[in-house]
């Protein structure tokens, strides 16, 4: 009896810790939901629910969630102290590799190579930006590499690499747009803002920063959220609002980022309203107050880039209030803190400003070396163009006239190059407005296209139903039938030549559109901003050689009279060929075809070959070359470009047509191409 009574006492007990631990397991997951719906309105209340879930994980059993809540919890606190942030994360990342849970791991060093970033430790950044990039070939999750490709984008920025970012953000908003992930695509539009702001386009800048803080106003988004993305835009707003829309905007943004607890945050928007009382409105007192307000905050923060900008825009301040010492104190402090943080831009802005105190004093020969120093370090050509400019004014009054001329040429030169940066930003704006349009025409297209496939389904139907009633009365119809069946017959020779023709108008009209239609963009550009002269004269001259070139290529019977040499050049354009690319054509002396099929089907093999080269292979150099062997003709074309694994890829529809036309004109045909080591064709007849 008293062993039966333990053994009942035993399975209760054990019954009442099985549902312990069931109740646990059900709180946890309750907070943790509770946690992810107040993520985007609250991060304090977002922290709390986090913490609750995480003390009800503490049995074995519960470890994969609880790495999953601790991840969350380091993601939710980077905004307010990216430190204790990245702490969380390196001690995740034991458990990661116990559980073999690659994707978290990934994000994880993912994740705290973009803390780094975001706070201007860029060398700290690109180590677990590689450390991931080593675990991507082994991550199977599109989501988590995206965020990779995302915060490598961020790395650019950083880098101040503006257009290599702007290509990461625009895949990382490919993807977000195909699975309607609106954060994602707000965080790309954001730092669309800041890259463009950057590159000098305010208006674009503006464009995508006002667009995110939108929607984040309208939909409730955390303070600090919009308190940031205020700030970014303060550069864009600054050059084209006015003094007392600009001084209200700022206020407000200060206004919502004191509701934030967030030291970064709180840096930038008292930054921001110094900038304004400063450069606007000359109030240096109260612009010295705020820059103080924003350096104690970036101290808090750890934002050491922020603290050599603040050092240095006070310097600035005792510039303008003729206060030399003061001003060249904070210089040489601000100096000392870029170059121990590695940040060549500001080291360049700080030599020129600490030049420029020295030119206040009529100390010129000194200024001189600092802004020779200042040329070392600036890559930026904005930058560039403010040190030559100060020197042209040192040299000049040091009356060094050689040297004047010289330094004038360089700053002509950098004129030149921002302003066909300019010009070519002008372009791709263009060209995005266009591509825009032809998708907007794919769209239309599409749709009419499953219109016409309704419409025939539709016929279809019509000629069953047909069909079967005509089968009632095949014994009284035989001869109608009969007629009906020709009559038919004739009707889809005549919709087979009918297609022939349409699709070879579409083939004739995407040749114009994609060598001329360009073209004529370009001319359209120049006539509307009034360029005249050799510019506008030789566009219109390469239209007509695109034109008659166009023609060549399209009317192979014109290229097969030719002889083999001079239909090769024809069919190829040379005239038009990319100059980047050289091109070697190698032909014995009195070489000839005389297959007037074999003749063609080199031309359009060629013509494929070297279309793929110019649009995939990055190449350098191509080698075409015809030999005799006996009663066989032998061509070979090879190019330097960056191959591809053959064993790895499919035939595309270009190779494919080669395979079909050597198949047809009964030759052999051999492909070799390796990764990095250029590609290799041979046709035998």
């Amino acid at each position: 009896m008293k062993k039966f009574i333990i053994i009942f006492l035993s399975i209760m007990l054990l019954f009442s810790c099985n549902e312990g631990k069931e109740e646990e397991s059900k709180k946890s997951v309750e907070y943790f939901n509770k946690a992810k719906k107040v993520a985007s309105t609250s991060i304090d209340s977002c922290l709390y629910y986090l913490e609750k879930a995480i003390e009800y994980t503490k049995e074995e059993g519960d470890s994969l969630f609880r790495l999953k809540l601790g991840y969350h919890k380091g993601k939710t606190i980077a905004d307010i102290d990216y430190r204790k942030s990245n702490k969380i994360y390196k001690d995740l990342l034991p458990a990661s590799k116990e559980l073999k849970e690659v994707n978290i791991e990934c994000n994880i060093l993912t994740n705290i190579g973009a803390n780094y970033c975001y706070n201007g430790e860029i060398d700290s950044s690109e180590f677990y930006f590689n450390k991931a990039l080593e675990l991507k070939k082994q991550v199977n999750n599109k989501a988590t590499i995206n965020r990779l490709n995302f915060f490598l984008g961020t790395l650019y920025l950083g880098k101040n690499e503006y257009q290599k970012a702007i290509n990461f953000y625009s895949k990382v908003e490919e993807y977000a747009d195909s699975i309607g992930h609106q954060g994602m695509i707000m965080s790309c539009q954001s730092n669309f803002a800041i890259c463009y702001e950057r590159l000098g386009n305010m208006n674009k800048s503006a464009e995508c920063g006002l667009f995110v803080l939108s929607h984040y106003e309208e939909n409730n988004y955390p303070i600090e959220k919009i308190a940031l993305i205020r700030s970014n835009l303060f550069n864009a707003l600054n050059s084209t609002l006015n003094d007392q829309e600009i001084l209200e905007f700022t206020n407000e943004t200060l206004k919502i980022s004191k509701e934030s607890k967030s030291a970064r945050v709180l840096c930038m928007a008292y930054q921001r309203s110094a900038i304004v009382n400063h450069e606007r409105l000359k109030n240096f007192e109260l612009a010295l107050e705020y820059y103080k307000k924003a350096e104690s905050y970036a101290y808090e923060g750890g934002l050491k880039h922020e603290i050599a900008a603040l050092v240095s825009n006070q310097g600035s301040v005792y510039l303008d209030m003729k206060q030399y010492q003061k001003s060249l104190d904070l210089i040489n402090k601000a100096l000392e803190i870029s170059i121990k943080n590695k940040d060549n831009r500001r080291i360049s802005l700080n030599y020129n400003l600490k030049a420029e105190i020295l030119m206040e004093q009529n100390k010129y020969k000194a200024a001189e070396k600092y802004l020779i120093l200042a040329l070392g370090y600036g890559s930026n050509l904005e930058r560039k163009k403010i040190t030559y400019e100060n020197l042209v004014e040192v040299y000049k009054h040091l009356k060094r006239h050689k040297v004047l001329a010289e330094t004038f040429e360089s700053l002509r030169e950098v004129n030149n190059k921002i302003q066909k940066e300019n010009k070519d930003q002008v372009i791709q704006n263009l060209k995005s407005k266009y591509e825009t349009e032809k998708k907007e025409q794919q769209i239309q297209l599409l749709e009419a296209n499953n219109q016409n496939q309704k419409l025939s389904l539709e016929k279809a139907e019509q000629e069953r139903k047909m069909m079967f009633a005509g089968l009632g009365l095949l014994v009284l119809l035989v001869v109608p039938v009969g007629f009906y069946a020709r009559q038919r017959n004739q009707n889809k020779v005549l919709e087979a030549r009918i297609n022939s023709e349409n699709k070879e108008c579409t083939r004739i009209a995407k040749e114009l559109h994609d060598s001329v239609s360009g073209s004529l963009t370009t001319i359209r550009y120049l006539l509307e901003s009034g360029t005249e002269g050799n510019s506008l004269v030789e566009n219109i001259e390469s239209v007509s050689k695109e034109v008659r070139g166009i023609s060549h290529k399209l009317n192979m019977s014109a290229l097969a009279n030719q002889g083999i040499k001079e239909a090769v050049y024809d069919a190829l354009m040379l005239n038009q060929f990319p100059k980047d690319i050289q091109l070697a054509i190698n032909m014995p002396e009195g070489f000839e075809v005389k297959d007037f099929e074999v003749k063609i089907n080199f031309i359009r093999i060629l013509q494929e070959l070297v279309q793929n080269t110019i649009k995939y292979a990055e190449a350098s150099s191509v080698e075409i070359s015809f030999e005799q062997e006996k009663q066989s003709i032998v061509l070979t074309y090879q190019d330097n470009g960056k191959g591809c694994d053959m064993e790895q890829i499919s035939l595309g529809n270009g190779l494919r047509n080669i395979k079909d036309r050597v198949k047809y004109i009964k030759g052999t045909l051999e492909f070799d191409s390796q990764p990095d080591n250029g590609f290799y064709c041979c046709i035998k007849i």
